[in-house]
Parts: structure tokens; C-alpha cells; sequence
């Protein structure tokens, strides 16, 4: 159990490259899946001479230049919805203790518990600390002053903006 207890501080990396190589392949392969969708339905639109036929259309030529865009935001709109609902439902589950989210939650809130170590607890402080507004705008002014000194005063002058922008 020492062996554990001296190792606790490793946990979050270890969760992270795990997290990270699972999601870094996932994420390749729908990439891949979906370059390879776009190139046969292409082949597929120009083999049948849509295009030939679709670009003369006046109303195509005025409105193929937004279309990209325009589906981009569809595209975001539908992912920002479904997220809402997944979160709606989650923090449903989490109120109901009759619910196996709220039990895994319970479990692994005791499993904490139970191996608290200072060190731990002093590491998780930090971050806790340094994601707080008063963290994050250190942060970002000793971007902005970086940025400001490498001569890219835009970029500095829109970062310091942004973050005096956005409330707490």
C-alpha cells in the first residue's frame, strides 16, 4: 500500500496519457473515415455531372461562397445542443441516488477519501489555484507582455482585451 500512496501524485498523468491516446486514435480514425467519405461522395457528385449542371444555377454562384460556413455553424449548433442535453441528463443522474451515475460518483468520492495524501491534496490545491481568475489573469498578462516584447502588439493588445472582456 506504500508503494501507492508514494506513486499517488502520478495518478492525473497517467489518466491523462490514457485519455489522451484513446481519444488521439479515435479521433484519427473518424478523420480518416470522414476525408474518405468526402472523396467518394465527390467522385461520386462529379461522375453524375451535378456540378456541371448545379454551378450555372445564378442562385449557386451567389451563395457558394457562405456555404461552408454556413454548415460549419449547423454542425456546431447541433454539437452544442446535443452537449446541453448530455449535461441536463447527467446532472440529472447525479441528483438521483437511485441513478448508477450517482452511485460511481459515491464510489470514487470514497476511494479519494481513503487515499488522501497532503501531498496530493497540496497538488490539486495548486491547480485549483492557478485555474482561478486571479491565476488565469497572471497568466494571461505574462502572455500578453511576452507577445508585446516579441513585437506582436496585435496579438497582445487582443489578449489582454479579451481577458479584461470576459467576466468572473
Amino acid at each position: 500500500m506504500t508503494i501507492l500512496n508514494n506513486f499517488a501524485i502520478l495518478l492525473p498523468l497517467v489518466i491523462f496519457l490514457v485519455l489522451w491516446l484513446l481519444f488521439y486514435f479515435a479521433f484519427w480514425a473518424v478523420g480518416t473515415s470522414l476525408r474518405t467519405g468526402a472523396q467518394l461522395v465527390s467522385r461520386y457528385v462529379v461522375n453524375v455531372g451535378f456540378i456541371k449542371r448545379g454551378l450555372a444555377n445564378p442562385l449557386w454562384m451567389r451563395m457558394h461562397p457562405y456555404l461552408p460556413i454556413t454548415l460549419v455553424l449547423l454542425a456546431g449548433v447541433g454539437a452544442a445542443a446535443f452537449a446541453g442535453m448530455a449535461f441536463i441528463y447527467l446532472a440529472e443522474q447525479f441528483n438521483s441516488t437511485t441513478s448508477g451515475v450517482f452511485y460511481e460518483d459515491q464510489l470514487v468520492n470514497h476511494w479519494f477519501q481513503a487515499e488522501r495524501m497532503p501531498g496530493f491534496t497540496t497538488l490539486l490545491r495548486a491547480i485549483t489555484t492557478g485555474a482561478s481568475p486571479i491565476g488565469l489573469g497572471i497568466l494571461v498578462t505574462v502572455i500578453a507582455i511576452g507577445l508585446y516584447f516579441r513585437k506582436h502588439h496585435a496579438s497582445a493588445i487582443f489578449i489582454a482585451t479579451a481577458a479584461i472582456g470576459v467576466p468572473s
